[in-house]
């Protein structure tokens, strides 16, 4: 971007999940999905899940879903609904992943995160 070109975010209008992510983990929008998924796993999964992400692009399509819709949100109330409907389809369905394994999205460390990176946005801006 050239300067004096505006920015994605207007002043005064809040950035969205994805931007504010991208700009406090220093990622590109890309890798936004991978890098939220892994820190909102359960601890002891996030490094072998890390280097499995970076090498094989599939799985975890649901919680990638997740991330994409996540990523245009500005407002903590937007979030819950949709981590409802997350929790929802893990509870119908239960994957081996999920059932056996514990491996899944984190929904409290999804808001925790959601709310720590847009108040630092916030803070910053």
């Amino acid at each position: 971007m050239s300067p004096g070109a505006s920015s994605p975010v207007s002043k005064g209008a809040p950035p969205d999940f994805r931007h504010a992510c991208c700009e406090y983990f220093h990622c590109s929008p890309k890798a936004f999905e991978r890098v939220v998924l892994v820190r909102c796993l359960p601890p002891l999964w996030r490094l072998p899940c890390a280097l499995w992400l970076s090498c094989i692009s599939r799985g975890f399509t649901r919680e990638r879903a997740l991330l994409t819709r996540l990523g245009g949100l500005r407002n903590p109330s937007q979030l819950r609904p949709e981590l409802d409907g997350y929790a929802y389809e893990n509870d119908r369905d239960r994957p081996f992943r999920i059932a056996v394994l514990g491996l899944r999205l984190s929904r409290r460390r999804c808001l925790r995160l959601f709310q720590k990176v847009m108040e630092e946005f916030d803070r910053a801006a």
